[in-house]
């Protein structure tokens, strides 16, 4: 399960790398979906959603980042929640479009769609991935084997936590960093959940 699909990148390696898999991939920004339903929407294998992963189920606004080039360039950096430290950190996206998304929690899509297990959550939510993770941690914590989630060592998003809180959370829950990516500012950090065998 991809959460914050974007352009579909790491879809199409997900779809190498695990030719025996089914990817749900999620995508809030009308221009990101619209891309990955014209790559992915005749694949069975690829099941695409309009959403955005959160806390709770609703209606949210997502700011929308751009980097001044024309097509879903600077798109991956689009949150619900407002920029702060981005900003700073990376002054070529400029946060000057919102859109209205649809909301879901991670346990009710699950039950929405009838998954019981996840072997890869992924996980690109821009500072909201500890909220995700907490609001659905008894779900995580017995149903995903392997989580990869971006976090960052500084605040770049309001209300956003740091990597430390991100990594306790997880460890509460069970799960071992086995890779970290982790850079000065932001990166991707890889989890193996030791309460279920792999």
């Amino acid at each position: 399960m991809e959460a914050g699909a974007a352009d579909g990148v790491d879809t199409v390696n997900f779809l190498k790398k695990f030719p025996f898999h089914k990817v749900y991939a999620l995508e809030p920004v009308i221009e990101q979906f619209a891309l990955l339903h014209s790559t992915f929407g005749e694949n069975p294998r690829v099941h695409l959603s309009n959403l955005a992963l959160a806390d709770r189920e609703g209606i949210a606004k997502i700011f929308v980042g751009r980097d001044g080039n024309e097509g879903v360039s600077g798109m991956g950096s689009s949150s619900l929640l407002r920029p702060t430290g981005h900003l700073d950190y990376f002054k070529n996206i400029t946060f000057s479009e919102e859109q209205s998304v649809e909301t879901i929690s991670l346990q009710q899509f699950a039950k929405q769609n009838g998954i019981t297990s996840i072997d890869l959550l992924w996980l690109d939510l821009q500072g909201l991935e500890y909220r995700v993770i907490e609001a659905s941690a008894e779900f995580v914590s017995n149903s995903v084997s392997v989580l990869h989630t971006e976090s960052s060592r500084v605040n770049l998003y309001e209300g956003g936590k740091t990597q430390r809180q991100l990594h306790s959370l997880l460890v509460s829950l069970g799960f071992k960093i086995v890779l970290n990516r982790i850079g000065v500012i932001s990166g991707n950090a890889l989890y193996v959940n030791q309460r279920l065998k792999i």
